[in-house]
């Protein structure tokens, strides 16, 4: 399993930084055999299956619904239907989806994140169990709280690592295991991280998921709602921290960290 974690976490890496800066021109003019709908999602495809191609939009439905409930979302009317699809293009083989994304030979997928697009393969590893619902959890938090707000990368993808269900425990286990070592980082230093210094992703991307996951096991989804409601309202160089000591009382960063570490060594 340890070393799905870390397959998950390279895919991540790529897919958040790939949303503002990859064209879409070359998918646009793309020779689309046909599309498929349903209520929130469009499968724009190549040679495929159509009971692939139904089983992509039944589970995008799925975890669509499933993040807005575990989030404690409410989507307006209309929101993501007709024009307003998020579209997903489907290619037919990883050489034909490489030759228009253009991405080293381990990469898997992208998303982006403005525009609400996703791209895979047929068959495309772990996307059904882990893929999907992270790039959509994105999708969704960002359009909540703000593409442009300024938030520490720990808690975007703490947030989307927590919609994993399959790897909550796992993740918890992994921080619960080093919380007294060497190898455990505060969320001071979590906090510092940028994608492009991420030199233990297995323990940056479970320590993420664990304070979202103690976040909503101590305070519940009503908080953390008031708490995205708090980062929408920010100024685009808002202090997130003042949303932190709003939503949940939490004073700072070491008032969060503190909490957290109580909360790891509990039970």
């Amino acid at each position: 399993m340890r070393g799905n974690l870390l397959k998950i976490v390279f895919l991540t890496i790529l897919f958040f930084s790939s949303a503002r800066a990859t064209s879409n021109a070359q998918a646009d003019n793309f020779p689309w055999e046909g599309k498929r709908k349903s209520e929130h999602f469009i499968v724009y495809y190549q040679s495929a299956p159509l009971g692939y191609i139904d089983e992509i939009l039944n589970w995008a439905e799925k975890y669509y619904n499933d993040i807005n409930n575990e989030f404690g979302f409410i989507r307006i009317e209309d929101f993501w239907t007709w024009d307003k699809r998020t579209k997903i293009f489907l290619f037919k083989d990883k050489n034909s989806f490489r030759a228009v994304v253009n991405h080293p030979e381990w990469s898997a997928g992208e998303v982006k994140v403005i525009t609400r697009e996703i791209y895979t393969y047929v068959n495309m590893g772990d996307f059904f169990e882990a893929i999907l619902p992270h790039e959509l959890g994105h999708i969704v938090f960002r359009e909540f709280v703000g593409y442009k707000k300024k938030l520490p990368l720990w808690l975007d993808e703490g947030v989307v690592c927590f919609l994993e269900k399959n790897n909550r425990a796992e993740r918890l286990m992994v921080v619960k295991k080093i919380v007294s070592t060497r190898s455990f980082m505060p969320i001071s230093e979590l906090n510092d991280i940028k994608r492009n210094s991420i030199f233990m992703p297995e323990i940056f991307y479970a320590e993420s998921s664990s304070i979202m996951q103690f976040l909503m096991t101590v305070y519940g989804k009503e908080k953390f709602l008031v708490f995205c409601r708090m980062l929408k309202a920010m100024e685009n160089a808002g202090n997130w921290e003042l949303a932190l000591k709003s939503a949940y009382g939490i004073e700072n960063i070491q008032d969060l960290n503190d909490k957290w570490v109580k909360f790891l060594k509990s039970n």
